[in-house]
Order: structure tokens, then sequence, then C-alpha cells
């Protein structure tokens, strides 16, 4: 408003910008009454609030449009008008860095050092996701639509960071499984200490990589069910009702997988010559205990999720609230790193806190022993014997995290660059 940055807004100041806000908010408005309909310009409703967010010049994180649907519409209509919508946004922020943070945590992807705990999160339609029927009126794109580009793009990510990052993760199981203390040198020489030298640090990725699709689309849909049955307003989930359908998404997630969890460990500890494949390994898996022996440490693996999406969660959401007060106090805008770092903090402590179910959840995978047995074995290994292989998990966060991020986005970008090519038919 400060044109002359003389400290002081003048009358003509003030009404200058609250006309270039006004026509601002009445292209907004038009564009959200327009989204189904495009002879509708007198209202709109919460859905399509939601709908059009990203495409309304107005940056609105969940907590905003929480508040401001709730203050609209104040003759409870269920449609708010354009006074009603001025009204809420005349003063509205131009630069939110909670909005792009609070979108950041929706939309994007990363695959994480504790992926099995990771809950999934509510699917939005982003600007490119809209199409143009030849009447003008804007459809919004199908869940299914959504579920696939969401797969498709967090899958192939999902691969390549679990593929680079697999010998770190292999030597942790390492660690974590070995019936004495195992240094980390000791632990990458064992492992490659095979005919196939260091390929043998990548054992056990081709199953790792092929429960990604399956695990997040399960996780997905479940998820988008549960939600509409704990949510109030579906199309804005609370923190707590997230947390909720994304604890009972990631638990029937991991379930449908888990057998291909054991194998995976199983592969990736056993001695040379054990199995000659992952086949192989589930076959004998099988033979060993039939499908008990393929549940062997799913309920510390289930548990685990409540503390871990928790912590995840509660401590994501006041790193956002922290960095986007700074940001905003310093009238910058976010940058990747900051997104990154929110996200790399809050699981990074929730991994140091549920790790010691992780530890028991990979001994009863590798050994095929209940909770009890575990337990046993790990009398008197004190602290240390909780964390052994914490330090390579711990160092997978930064390579993890940032690998799946940017071919995730560089995916959904593609995505996008694609589906707004015309198609010429000859």
């Amino acid at each position: 408003m400060d044109v002359d940055k003389d400290g002081v807004v003048s009358r003509v100041e003030f009404l200058a910008f609250t006309k270039m806000r006004r026509g601002r908010l009445r292209l907004a408005f038009d564009r959200l009454c327009s989204l189904h309909d495009p002879s509708q310009r007198t209202s709109f409703t919460a859905a399509n609030l939601r709908e059009a967010a990203a495409e309304s010049h107005v940056s609105l994180s969940d907590d905003d449009l929480r508040r401001i649907v709730a203050k609209m519409d104040r003759d409870q209509s269920g449609n708010v008008d354009f006074p009603e919508f001025v009204e809420a946004l005349m003063l509205a922020p131009a630069i939110n860095p909670k909005a792009f943070l609070d979108k950041w945590f929706v939309d994007s992807f990363s695959d994480d050092s504790m992926s099995e705990y990771t809950t999934p999160r509510e699917m939005r339609p982003s600007p490119a996701d809209f199409t143009t029927a030849a009447d003008g009126a804007v459809k919004k794109p199908s869940f299914a639509a959504m579920l696939g580009k969401k797969v498709f793009c967090g899958g192939v990510a999902g691969i390549a960071s679990r593929t680079l990052t697999a010998p770190i993760d292999r030597v942790r199981l390492m660690m974590i499984t070995s019936k004495e203390p195992l240094p980390i040198a000791t632990a990458f020489k064992t492992a490659i200490d095979h005919p196939r030298r260091y390929l043998a640090l990548w054992t056990g990725n081709g199953v790792n990589c092929l429960k990604i699709a399956p695990e997040m689309g399960i996780k997905l849909v479940a998820f988008d069910v549960f939600k509409n049955k704990f949510a109030k307003d579906p199309d804005n989930v609370t923190t707590l009702e997230r947390f909720a359908a994304g604890g009972a998404a990631g638990a029937l997630g991991q379930t449908m997988v888990y057998p291909m969890e054991v194998v995976r460990t199983r592969l990736s500890c056993a001695p040379r010559g054990t199995y000659a494949g992952a086949v192989d390994c589930a076959k004998a898996v099988w033979r060993e205990g039939g499908a008990a022996a393929f549940a062997a440490g799913l309920a510390p693996s289930i548990v685990g999720i409540i503390p871990y999406a928790a912590l995840d969660l509660s401590l994501n959401s006041i790193f956002k609230e922290r960095a986007a007060a700074y940001l905003a106090e310093h009238d910058r805008e976010v940058s990747v790193p900051v997104l990154l770092g929110c996200g790399m903090a809050s699981s990074t402590v929730a991994t140091l806190a549920t790790f010691p179910l992780g530890v028991i959840r990979t001994k009863a995978q590798a050994t095929g022993g209940g909770v009890k047995a575990v337990l046993e074995s790990m009398k008197g290994q004190g602290l240390r014997g909780w964390y052994r292989g914490v330090v390579p998990c711990l160092s997978k966060v930064l390579p993890s995290t940032s690998i799946s991020y940017t071919v995730y986005e560089k995916l959904v970008d593609y995505y996008g660059k694609v589906k707004q090519c015309p198609v010429h038919h000859g």
C-alpha cells in the first residue's frame, strides 16, 4: 500500500490499493464461480474454493481456508457472494509463506528413511490437472486420474531414491540383524564379500522397489475413504483428522505389502548363497512357517505408525508455522531448502523416537521369531543395541528426500507440459 515508502498510507494510496485488489478479487471470484458452470457469476461454495485456490491469485493455507469459509457464509446459505468474498480477502497478504508450505506438504512427494511408517496425504488437483471442454466449462480431474498420476510419478521417484540409496539401506539392515555389534565399515565389507562385489549392495532392492506402487496406491485410496468417514469437511481436513485417516490408511497399506517387506529383509541380511533369488526366498519363508512367517514383526510395524505419524505431522506443523512466520516477517518467498528442511527435520525426530520399534520389526522379519523372542535376544544390549543402524538410517534422510523430491517434481512438471501439448490428427 505504501507506494512512496514514507511510512504512512495516504487516502489516495489506500483507495488505489483497494481498487487494484478489488479488481483482482473480481477475477478470482468469477473464476471460482464458473469452475463447474461457465454461466455462474453470482456465488460459489467451499468446494469451489479448494479446487480453484491455485489459480485464483490468492494464496490460501489450510488454516486460512477453514477460517475464511467459516466467516464468509454469514447467512449459512452454503453460498458465498462477492461482497462476502471481498470482505474476507481485501487485506489478505500477497505473500503467504504458510500457504506455500501447506501446499508443498500435501502436493509434494518424498521417500524418507522410514517410509513404512509414513502416512499418505490427500490428493488435490493442480492447475495442470484441470481440462476445459468445448463449451468453456472447466472440469476437475477424476480421482482415478489423480491417483494414476500420483502413483506413477511417486513410484518412479521412489524407485530412483531407493535404488540410489540401496547400499546405505543394506548396511543398516545388516547392522540391525547382526547377532553381535557390527560397525558400519565391517557391515560394508561383509556386504561386498560376494562374487558380484559392489553390486551385492543392491541385494533386495528389486523387491523393495516392487512394493512401492501397490503400497502407495492402497494408502492413497484408503486415505480418501477414511478421510470422508472421519473428516467434518473432507475438502479441508484438520491435522487431527489427517492423522486418524492417514494412520488407518498407513496400517492397511503396510499390512497388504508386508510379505514383500519380509522377503526384502531376508534377502538383504542372509549369508551369501542362502537364497537363489526373491522367489526362492519366498518359498523358503513359506516352508519355514507358512502364512504366519510372512507376518513376523507386523505388530510393531503397525504400532510404530501411530507415534511416527503423530510426531511427524505435529512437528511438521510447528516447523511450518515457525518458518512461515519468519518468512512473512522478512517479506520473503519460500525456497526449496526451507520446504525440504521442514520435512526432513520432522521425519528425523520421528525416526529417532520410533527406531527401537523398527529394530524389533527388522529382527523379527530376519529370524521369523515373535516379538517376545526378539526382546529376549536384546537383553543386556542397552540403548546402543536398540539404536544399531541408526547412523546409516539418518544419513539416508538427506539424499533420499532430495532425490525423490527432485525426480517427482520433474515428472509432475513434464506431465503438465505433455497434457498441455495439442494433439494433431492427420
